[in-house]
């Protein structure tokens, strides 16, 4: 029969008492000698028993509800004993095992919500935010941004074979003497470019630009529809459409990268 000397508290009062545990199969015994040296016995079962802590070498056990019975045992073999009478039993995993896998809990919740918070900013807060700053950008800084944009995209000085077209200099000159001749009434000086592609696609840069690509224009059967083309890329240059876009699309990074402390992305987005 295993018995360790130990301390025990009823949790109903300061009074220490000194006692024997028995370490039993299905519970612990508890023997307890009071002033008149007469034994009491108090029984724990298995399942209620946790232990609370392991200070300086004392191992310390919690019983029952608030307030709890406590036992204490400086006895360095009692954990050899308890995990060879109970393999299988879980009731001595220490409280700050619990206090750390709880803290791990709390904080990974925290980081969900804190995700969480972020997605709905990022979602539903940059965009109005960067449409707002899109629409303070002065003209003449626009109509730079979307000449360096054309620059890039029109007969670039390192082509790229994703998104780099040749001018179609004759179609561009047409264009060009029809926009001229139809009042748009945009605050930007509009100019059209057309580029060399079988696609079927045409889209508008910020400050004023138009690329068409000439194989809409095959597919094109009137001037009336060339004028509605037209139309439509000029009203998502006088909304700033492109410039939003841009906006929300480096505003979108410049806020990644300040949540994953991306120090170097920051720098090249401002730099940007």
């Amino acid at each position: 029969m295993e018995e360790f000397s130990i301390k025990y508290f009823d949790g109903r009062s300061s009074q220490l008492h000194s006692g024997r545990l028995i370490l039993k199969a299905n519970h612990w015994e508890i023997k307890l000698e009071d002033d008149g040296g007469v034994y009491n016995t108090v029984t724990w079962q298995l399942e209620e028993i946790k232990q609370q802590d392991f200070v300086g070498g004392c191992y310390i056990f919690k019983y029952g509800d608030f307030p709890p019975q406590t036992l204490e045992c400086n006895d360095p073999n009692l954990k050899v004993a308890i995990k060879g009478k109970y393999p299988k039993s879980k009731f001595f995993k220490s409280a700050s095992s619990w206090a750390i896998s709880t803290s791990l809990l709390i904080m990974a919740l925290i980081a969900v919500g804190m995700m969480f918070l972020g997605f709905i900013f990022y979602k539903f807060t940059i965009p109005p935010i960067s449409d707002a700053f899109a629409q303070k950008v002065p003209i003449e800084y626009e109509q730079k941004w979307g000449n360096t944009l054309l620059q890039n995209i029109v007969d670039p000085v390192k082509k790229t074979d994703n998104f780099s077209y040749s001018k179609n200099i004759e179609l561009s000159k047409l264009a060009n003497e029809f926009i001229k001749n139809v009042d748009f009434q945009s605050p930007y000086n509009l100019n059209v470019t057309v580029v060399k592609s079988e696609q079927i696609n045409a889209f508008a840069l910020p400050g004023g630009n138009i690329v068409i690509f000439d194989g809409l224009l095959k597919k094109m059967k009137s001037k009336e529809q060339f004028a509605a083309l037209l139309g439509h890329e000029v009203a998502h240059i006088n909304r700033k459409h492109t410039l939003k876009n841009l906006f929300r699309s480096l505003s979108g990074y410049l806020f990644i990268s300040l949540i994953t402390s991306d120090i170097n992305g920051i720098s090249a987005v401002l730099f940007e």
